[in-house]
């Protein structure tokens, strides 16, 4: 779903560390999930005597504490000399953390070997994407990062501390035989250049004051986890023990924007069961080396039965990545009853995969992918997908360790920040709230309240159908003016313009374009919008004709969402258009589906657009959907000396047409009164 190439065949099992002398180096890269699990996968296979990392040795002892209370997030920090506050983050999804935590999981003697100095600049590694080490194996990412690595300019203090971490693997030469050393990238070659020299004993700081550990804030874990909690919560999850087996993810039933107000109003959304179940179901497919094709999640590659197989796999990111736009796309759904379509999807995709590219990375962080989700859908999508980044279930407030409530900017360099405004559910609880929304005093008391048999329309719904019917008529005389206009060389006349496109594109020709715009005959008449076409007449099964009420109105014929299914007042309902003809002037408009003239017609939409053509005072149909009209339906058309033009759906703002798919009926014009009180 990202858009990421894959490549096939298995996924590269090969993590031998580098063996020089009674050293086996793997050189890693800090906060990084896939050097992580290739380090504890090494540590079951070749079981040295001793694990040596990269960590200072007067902070040895916090990193035992730290590592002891995983998987709940620590951060051990203290102040320099010039009065700067230095943070070591302690999460699972590190390689530095993960070697230190299987040390003592497995008796195996740990030891920090790095020199503790006060940094005087700050700076990134420059070295490709981790998710690169998936594809290539251990072993062929090194090689290829470390080629170059020769003349690579050393940071202020990384000679001290090379020079500190040779001689400190010196000593432990004598008392170990197999002794893993798992150090920075930046850092394998230099160290192992040291190796055989004499090194003196280097000047070090023997101990520190003012080490403080925190217990951090679960709201602070997005910010301030280098990989984010969703991802560090697969990571460990897997570390532990697999979650029983399950053939695909279970989705989420639609639910209606009704229902989930009502769901909020009774607190019982269950965000933690379904991040939960997100959690596991990933887990268990993480190590998969393809991503599911279709729709309703069915992978490429078989399962391995054995649990200890399962989590022997490297973890795929990707997939990860995949899993949490999965299940926010069902929790999308499921409140908003709207669903996300495939165009969607791909400018998703498109985005996310464009903005890793730009920032030299193989797959986009967190903050790529929902602005993508932003972008591509709205900002409640975007909520519901960072909701779920930000889950890691082991996170509380309270704690043996004083709590402490941390900003991202304030350990890491370039934080980003996004502003998301939720659509639908805080819109209702201010509603709810301020506004006290009537409630049914006893069940059945609005239904009781119909006493009318006949349904109309709701005023100011009216008044945004119309105004968005007016701007489809001029579209689609804009397009066909665009499409009848040509551009053509300056000779002696500037007929209506100078084209700047044109001129730019021919630029180095010296050649000036000018443009002529389309004669149309005619004009936009009648407007079709098809929302859904609902061939098996499932979900749309209310049809009905209304007409205008005075001169400013169209008439309109629409399938629509079942009224009873969504009661929102004493005689007022709840509907979603499937489809809808709107006509000018009003008042002419005969029983759209129940006149035996369209009864060619082969669905509901053909017989809207028979109808359209046939009322239409215009030569001009727009035709708005996913897919163009029957070559019949033209056919249809030109007998009658009319034009269907087909305007792609996707060429509308996706906001403006969720704005008037939902509408309201009212059980009688007496209900328009008190509607407002109960329409939000």
């Amino acid at each position: 779903m990202l858009a990421i190439p894959m490549l096939d065949g298995s996924s590269p099992s090969s993590r031998t560390p580098f063996a020089i002398g009674p050293f086996l180096f793997m050189p890693v890269l800090h906060y990084r999930a896939e050097f992580a699990d290739a380090v504890r996968l090494a540590i079951r296979e070749v079981r040295p005597d001793a694990i040596a990392v990269e960590w200072p040795d007067t902070l040895e002892s916090y990193l035992r504490a730290a590592v002891s209370r995983l998987p709940r997030h620590s951060v051990i920090l203290y102040q320099t000399a010039d009065g700067q506050t230095v943070y070591w983050p302690v999460e699972p999804a590190d390689p530095i953390v993960e070697a230190a935590r299987s040390a003592l999981e497995h008796n195996i003697h740990l030891r920090a070997i790095d020199s503790d100095i006060d940094y005087t600049e700050r700076h990134t590694e420059s070295f490709p994407d981790s998710y690169a080490l998936f594809r290539l194996g251990y072993d062929n990412y090194c090689s290829a990062a470390l080629t170059d690595r020769t003349t690579h300019q050393a940071a202020d203090g990384d000679e001290l501390r090379e020079l500190g971490m040779a001689f400190r693997l010196q000593q432990l030469r004598s008392q170990y035989q197999r002794i893993l050393v798992v150090c920075g990238l930046d850092h394998f070659l230099p160290i192992t250049s040291l190796l055989d020299q004499h090194i003196p004993t280097p000047l070090a700081r023997p101990s520190r004051a003012g080490i403080q550990m925190f217990h951090t804030h679960p709201d602070s874990l997005v910010e301030v986890m280098a990989e984010f909690p969703f991802l560090s919560a697969v990571y460990e999850t897997r570390r532990r023990r697999l979650p029983a087996a399950a053939d695909s993810a279970p989705c989420i039933r639609r639910k209606t924007i009704a229902d989930h107000i009502f769901a909020v109003i009774d607190g019982n959304n269950h965000k933690d069961e379904w991040c939960q179940t997100a959690v596991n179901w990933t887990a268990r497919r993480c190590h998969r080396t393809s991503t599911p094709d279709d729709e309703n999640g069915a992978d490429l590659l078989s399962e391995p039965t054995d649990e200890t197989a399962a989590a022997a796999m490297a973890m795929n990111r990707q997939l990860v990545q995949w899993s949490a736009l999965r299940f926010a796309i069902q929790k999308f759904e499921a409140e908003t009853g709207e669903e996300i379509k495939h165009w969607q999807r791909r400018v998703l995709a498109k985005f996310s995969r464009n903005s890793a590219i730009i920032e030299g990375r193989l797959l986009p962080d967190l903050y790529q992918l929902v602005s993508a989700a932003r972008g591509a859908v709205d900002d409640t999508f975007a909520y519901h997908l960072l909701e779920l980044a930000k889950y890691y279930p082991w996170q509380t407030e309270a704690a043996e360790l004083p709590t402490l409530a941390i900003h991202g900017e304030e350990m890491w360099l370039g934080t980003r920040r996004i502003r998301l405004r939720r659509r639908i559910p805080g819109r209702a609880r201010r509603v709810i709230k301020l506004k006290g929304r009537p409630q049914e005093r006893f069940p059945g008391e609005w239904l009781s309240a119909i006493d009318n048999d006949y349904l109309c329309s709701y005023p100011p719904e009216d008044l945004i159908i119309e105004d968005y019917s007016l701007y489809l008529r001029k579209k689609g005389h804009s397009v066909l003016t665009e499409e009848q206009s040509r551009s053509e060389p300056f000779q002696n006349s500037l007929l209506d313009g100078i084209d700047i496109r044109e001129t730019v594109r021919h630029w180095p020709e010296r050649q000036i374009y000018v443009r002529q715009k389309g004669r149309i005959k005619g004009s936009v008449g009648s407007v079709v919008v098809i929302f859904d076409p609902d061939p098996h007449d499932q979900r749309y099964p209310f049809r009905m004709t209304w007409l205008g009420e005075h001169y400013q109105e169209s008439d309109m014929a629409f399938y629509a969402t079942p009224p009873n299914e969504h009661l929102v007042g004493p005689g007022i309902f709840r509907c979603e258009y499937g489809g809808f003809m709107m006509s000018y002037p009003p008042l002419r408009l005969a029983d759209v589906w129940g006149d035996p003239a369209y009864n060619t017609a082969r669905d509901k939409t053909e017989r809207l657009l028979m109808a359209a053509i046939d009322y239409s005072e215009d030569r001009i149909i727009a035709y708005i959907a996913n897919q163009p009209p029957r070559y019949e339906m033209k056919t249809f058309a030109a007998r009658r000396a009319k034009h269907v033009l087909y305007i792609p759906q996707g060429q509308l703002s996706p906001i403006s047409l969720k704005r008037i798919r939902q509408f309201h009926v009212l059980a009688g014009h007496n209900k328009r009164e008190i509607a407002k009180d109960y329409i939000f």
